[in-house]
């Protein structure tokens, strides 16, 4: 059988070991020198390696470019994000009166007005002689939330309430603002007399569409609405307690991640049960500790099979990117009262659906956080990163700011780790100027405050990354291509201007 796989052609052979996983693939290496010339010899199994080493996934829709071209694009990508270095910047100035970014998706840029009425949009420059332009979506009530799949099927959802209480949720082409073609019913309605004052979070993938309602003037419980948005239909309800939701997590195509902070859990449901499938226990909390907010970001969103992640030749795989939790504490058992403190855990999405693969604990009694947690987790506190909700994720490699112009990166992909510990002697590194800065971090932490019931411990590796004069910017924004730089005016309130920092 062995000398039947080394008679193969070589397109067959390349072809059969396409398949196989980055350990394998070494493996084989070491078997018979016809299987290592055959793969150090193939630009196509050089560029699967690089692919699966990057935590990226082969884009199959996107025809254009040459496995030659591809392996090039993406070493230029990850040289350029591990020294953080980009090959053009370009300014674009904003429309008048946009107030904030609401997300990027899709190579564009959503930014919403002062009003809460116009969503306008932008489609970010790719080369140095691209001129982008801005359009805009009007509406004519105030947005409460809004979601997008702009790459898999060119869909804006936008949350609004009407006068008569009533929610709407608009389904709207990006491309040409109008009610998208695919979806049955271009509003969707959700009719409650009950909400006076409410918020809303939306949430998309592949089909399903998912809405958060918290009614915040009322004791009434926390809904979600789950609906198949081609059709308009509702497959499925939840009802928890008054503010135990804050916002919706897809952890793949028929499971979401709704991070609960009144039992201070990670409550995982699957789509179609009435009980959630899993439920972990988020940091061993003291029973009287309040979270004042417990919300989670990861991009990008499992998609449908055979659909796009993005119009590139490769993209940030969905399994392997990180989720970034943000934790916000308040402890009432000590006198004086302590100040309000900021958390940031980080866990891969593969990690949490492993989880949910293996578990045997029933729902209801929990997973304690010393059971699942410490070695698939990493916290770290906001005086070492500071907290931004906006787009600062892509893949598994989170950016911040320090200061005004100075980037952070962390990257937590385990074979970026390995490499960088093996170019630079003692995982620390630095260019000719100082400018530049890196490490590795494997070291167990410990973390002790008296809001837990014991010191928190984890160990999830990372790289750190950090440019200095890369500004001045207000606010910091990243996909898998770019960075994007915010500069304000009225007091942080209108946005100036955007710079776009292309990588690679």
């Amino acid at each position: 059988m062995f000398s039947l796989l080394l008679d193969l052609p070589t397109e067959l052979l390349n072809h059969a070991l396409w398949y196989l996983d980055l350990v394998d693939l070494h493996s084989c290496q070491l078997v018979h020198s016809t299987i290592y010339s055959a793969i150090k010899g193939s630009i196509l199994l050089k560029y699967l390696t690089s692919l699966k080493a990057s935590g990226m996934e082969d884009n199959p829709l996107h025809v254009s470019t040459s496995t030659a071209e591809r392996l090039n694009m993406l070493l230029r990508s990850e040289n350029g994000w591990s020294h953080l270095q980009f090959d053009f910047r370009h300014t674009i100035k904003a429309e008048p009166n946009i107030a904030w970014p609401i997300g990027l998706d899709g190579g564009v840029l959503f930014l919403l007005n002062n009003h809460q009425t116009h969503i306008h949009h932008i489609t970010l420059p790719k080369v140095v002689s691209d001129n982008p332009q801005w359009a805009y979506l009007p509406r004519d009530k105030r947005t409460l939330d809004f979601c997008f799949a702009v790459s898999d099927h060119d869909l804006i959802a936008i949350a609004t309430i009407s006068k008569s209480t009533e929610i709407e949720i608009h389904l709207l082409q990006v491309s040409t603002g109008l009610p998208h073609p695919l979806a049955e019913k271009s509003k969707i309605v959700i009719a409650d007399t009950s909400w006076q004052s409410c918020t809303v979070s939306v949430a998309v993938s592949g089909e399903t569409l998912v809405v958060l309602v918290n009614d915040f003037r009322n004791a009434s419980p926390d809904r979600v609405f789950i609906y198949e948005w081609k059709s308009g239909s509702l497959k499925m309800t939840i009802a928890v307690p008054h503010h135990s939701y804050d916002n919706i997590l897809f952890l793949s195509a028929d499971k979401i991640l709704l991070p609960n902070r009144i039992r201070k859990t990670l409550d995982i449901w699957t789509m179609t049960g009435n009980t959630p499938n899993i439920v972990l226990e988020f940091l061993p909390f003291k029973e009287d500790t309040v979270l004042m907010g417990l919300t989670c970001l990861s991009v990008p969103n499992p998609v449908t099979h055979g659909t796009p992640h993005s119009n590139r030749p490769f993209h940030e795989s969905p399994s392997d990117a990180i989720i970034y939790f943000i934790v916000h504490i308040q402890s009432f058992d000590v006198v004086p009262l302590e100040d309000p403190i900021f958390l940031l855990v980080f866990v891969h999405r593969r990690s949490l659906l492993e989880l949910c693969y293996n578990a045997t604990t029933p729902p209801e009694n929990g997973i304690p956080w010393r059971e699942w947690g410490p070695s698939i987790t990493r916290l770290i506190t906001s005086d070492v990163v500071t907290p931004q909700w906006h787009s600062t994720m892509s893949g598994e490699r989170f950016v911040a700011l320090n200061g005004n112009s100075e980037i952070i990166a962390l990257d937590f992909n385990p074979a970026r780790a390995k490499v960088l510990e093996a170019a630079v002697d003692g995982g620390i590194g630095a260019d000719d100027n100082d400018d530049y800065y890196t490490k590795t971090e494997r070291a167990v932490s410990s973390f002790s405050h008296s809001s837990l019931e014991y010191p928190v411990l984890s160990e999830l590796p990372y790289t750190y990354y950090k440019r200095k004069n890369m500004g001045p910017f207000d606010s910091l924004l990243v996909d898998g291509e770019r960075f994007l730089g915010l500069r304000t005016y009225n007091h942080g309130h209108t946005i100036q201007e955007i710079e776009v920092m292309h990588l690679g």
